[in-house]
């Protein structure tokens, strides 16, 4: 199983690689000095030398013998490093068998765009039964909780011009129960599998047949990353599902955050929220009331607040990496990943960015904000606001009750950019 979709390697990675390379070869020209030595002592003198007299008997068997013992020198240091070195050499081999097929899967997705994954499932011609109507057209955003995606489907829905269905429902492989889970269709655990499946394929445009209530609307869903998605070596748990969204070609993009503090602090406060219980408030008055809470943010451990940064962005280059293997040559998966930042009204891109929003999930034939625009009206542009803003650009030290304790532990490091 390639493994393009893990974080890139570093230097320190390369330089091993070239090493063990050098190793390899190295070991393979002493071994060719040796068994050229062994055949040299071997024969007789009168072949290595033009004139001079031939062995006699006695001194064709000396040499033979020489030559034997030099071969169970040779087998006796390879046996004793057969303990020590082998598990090196084996793990050389393996590096170089890695790097062969990755250069080898890198020219098949140049020459095809996809993966040979989804060249196979699309080579596959194994029925679907598939109950009710597939849509023309739908769509998928890829998105975390608290990360902005309820403001962003509405806002999407009404800048779509009447395409996409209104109601935007949420999808996870494990999700809380409030999520619009595989589960309900039958054969999911095939999309929970590591290696792509044509019955993943089936799953996922059952889905979409189900959400197909208001035709000629496009269904969309928000794909939920749990924050326990990734950890580990549970990746592979979602390349079934990566290689079916690229078998069926249904448009997607990322919607995360830059500032992953504040996405952990408005997780927190939602926890503490237990009264109120609003994750989405509607009025001001409500969203005030909200804000009374200050979480207190973990330090230390695990969930800690730097370790939970660091994996979280491991985590989102995971993401990208796997699309990248899967479809990179067709999507341009780079392209398709959107900042909640860069989105918001108040960003000077805000315009050109929700423009390659709608372009790439097929809402509209253009990318250029401005003829949207005028297409749309300036009510349509702005659309109907269903959310109300909690936090906003307020100053993190106003957000949490430990700031003393949060500031010491992001001062000073990459993500010291996240208090301000």
């Amino acid at each position: 199983q390639p493994d393009n979709f893990v974080a890139r390697p570093g230097k320190e990675r390369s330089d091993s690689v070239a090493r063990h390379t050098a190793n390899v070869v190295v070991l393979t020209a002493g071994r060719q000095k040796i068994c050229g030595r062994l055949e040299t002592i071997a024969r007789p003198r009168g072949a290595r030398r033009r004139r001079g007299r031939s062995d006699t008997r006695r001194t064709r068997t000396m040499r033979l013998l020489r030559a034997a013992a030099l071969l169970g020198a040779v087998l006796a240091v390879a046996s004793s490093a057969s303990t020590n070195g082998d598990r090196d050499l084996s793990r050389e081999v393996k590096a170089l068998q890695n790097m062969n097929a990755r250069a080898v899967d890198a020219q098949f997705r140049k020459t095809h765009g996809v993966s040979r994954e989804v060249e196979a499932l699309r080579r596959k011609n194994a029925p679907c039964a598939i109950r009710g109507v597939e849509p023309s057209t739908a769509f998928v955003v890829f998105t975390r909780q608290r990360a902005g995606s309820r403001w962003f489907v509405n806002t999407l829905d009404a800048r779509s011009g009447g395409r996409f269905n209104s109601r935007t429902r949420e999808i996870s492989l494990k999700g809380s129960k409030s999520f619009y889970e595989l589960k309900a269709v039958k054969g999911h655990a095939a999309c929970l599998k590591k290696n792509p499946s044509k019955p993943c394929s089936c799953v996922l445009r059952q889905v979409y047949a189900n959400a197909n209530t208001k035709p000629p609307l496009a269904p969309g869903f928000k794909f939920m990353i749990g924050n326990d998605f990734f950890r580990g070596s549970r990746v592979p748990r979602m390349n079934a599902f990566a290689a079916s969204i690229c078998d069926l070609k249904i448009p997607f993009v990322f919607l995360l955050r830059k500032n992953i503090l504040r996405r952990i602090i408005s997780l927190r406060a939602l926890e503490m929220n237990k009264a109120l219980h609003v994750a989405h408030p509607d009025t001001e008055i409500v969203a005030e009331e909200v804000r009374h809470y200050k979480p207190r943010i973990q330090i230390n451990g695990f969930m800690g607040l730097a370790p939970w940064i660091a994996r979280e962005t491991k985590d989102q280059s995971k993401l990208l990496q796997l699309f990248k293997y899967h479809c990179g040559g067709e999507w341009h998966v780079g392209n398709r990943l959107h900042w909640y930042e860069d989105l918001v009204d108040g960003s000077p891109t805000s315009a050109d960015e929700w423009g390659n929003v709608l372009f790439q999930l097929g809402a509209w034939n253009t990318s250029n904000a401005t003829r949207i625009q005028q297409l749309l009206g300036p009510r349509g542009w702005r659309g109907p606001s269903a959310t109300t803003v909690v936090h906003g650009s307020r100053p993190v030290a106003d957000l949490v009750a430990n700031f003393g304790a949060v500031n010491r532990t992001l001062r000073g490091t990459r993500y010291a950019w996240m208090l301000d």
